[in-house]
């Protein structure tokens, strides 16, 4: 049974983030620059953190938490190193944070707190207001797992879109 509540934990955290990253994969594919990108680190690394502690009922070691994270990162990036958690850990680490990461957890936080435990964070409120907004346009005001859907949408693969968007454009960097 040695590192059951481990391998437990990151089965089930797997599934669900490479869940995550294969839907944005699927339809609108990932940028180049994805892995390197500071938000897309801190929502996944949050979500990794937050779904191995709520599948082990927060009593891994610090030690397996970071095996999770490394195995996890290193599964869905298809990268076989430990690179993605350690720069995780370095973003989370930082005295002067790192605004994209910190986006990333908060984007993260509110959207594990509204679908898994049933709670609307204070620093979410405009986020949850426009999924809302979404439902509402569609019929499905009130309808939890479809704002849990637009929330998702909202929190995640609108930001990846709209990065997208700006790396390609002209306009980015323009010269004065």
């Amino acid at each position: 049974m040695f590192g059951s509540k481990r391998k437990r934990a990151t089965k089930h955290t797997l599934d669900i983030v490479a869940k995550l990253i294969s839907s944005h994969q699927k339809h609108q594919g990932l940028p180049a620059w994805f892995w390197d990108d500071e938000f897309v680190i801190g929502y996944i690394g949050f979500m990794i953190v937050f779904h191995s502690q709520i599948t082990s009922n927060i009593q891994l070691s610090q030690i397996d938490k970071g095996r999770v994270l490394a195995e996890v990162f290193s599964n869905v990036s298809n990268m076989d190193d430990i690179s993605l958690a350690r720069k995780y850990a370095s973003l989370s680490g930082l005295t002067v944070k790192n605004e994209e990461f910190e986006r990333g957890q908060d984007y993260a936080a509110i959207l594990c707190n509204y679908v898994f435990l049933g709670e609307n964070m204070q620093i979410g409120k405009d986020l949850i207001s426009k999924a809302e907004a979404v439902t509402a346009k569609y019929g499905m005001e009130g309808a939890r797992e479809s704002i849990g859907a637009a929330l998702l949408f909202l929190s995640f693969n609108q930001v990846i879109i709209d990065k997208d968007c700006l790396s390609q454009s002209v306009f980015t960097n323009p010269d004065p």
